[in-house]
């Protein structure tokens, strides 16, 4: 069994939420699912269902090194994730790339991008890659915001211009 940021039902923003959401039915089922278990579904389980676990879902030499750090702490990993607030997240790695999290941690890992403000929190996001379509790659993350707010209060007009082309 495998979960997802795109499952829709449960009205979570992030996978953070995803797996709290299995662990609160998990719960109220009667602890059908371990900590361990509701990890495994997020990460090596899901993998294995794409059949991309040659490539990621577990930390291992010669995968993609995705991982999240949190400030968070109790006595077992797995509940420290499950209990953590996206306010604890400190950095997001997508294949061993520091993308999100702390100045301090990004830096260290060679990564100098755009500042954010998430609630009272200062965070950076750094979304550079050399892959990256040169129409999209150079945008900031405040400029592609902008345009796609004014897209979506522009969208019946921009609806009509493209049936009329």
């Amino acid at each position: 069994m495998g979960i997802g940021s795109d499952w829709s039902p449960s009205g979570s923003k992030n996978l953070l939420g995803e797996l709290k959401v299995v662990w609160l039915v998990s719960q109220a089922m009667g602890s059908v699912f371990s900590d361990r278990d509701i990890f495994a579904m997020a990460t090596r389980n899901a993998a294995s269902i794409l059949q991309w676990d040659a490539v990621l879902g577990s930390l291992e030499a010669g995968k993609r090194a995705d991982l999240v750090v949190i400030s968070q702490e109790s006595g077992d990993p797995y509940e420290s994730i499950l209990q953590a607030k996206e306010t604890a997240i400190r950095l997001v790695m997508i294949h061993g790339v520091a993308r999100y999290g702390t100045s301090g941690l990004m830096r260290r890992f060679g990564a100098v991008g755009e500042m954010l403000r998430i609630g009272r929190l200062k965070r950076m996001i750094f979304l550079q890659q050399e892959t990256a379509d040169p129409s999209v790659g150079s945008l900031l993350l405040k400029t592609a915001t902008s345009m796609l707010r004014e897209a979506l209060l522009r969208l019946p007009e921009l609806a009509r211009e493209f049936r009329a082309t």
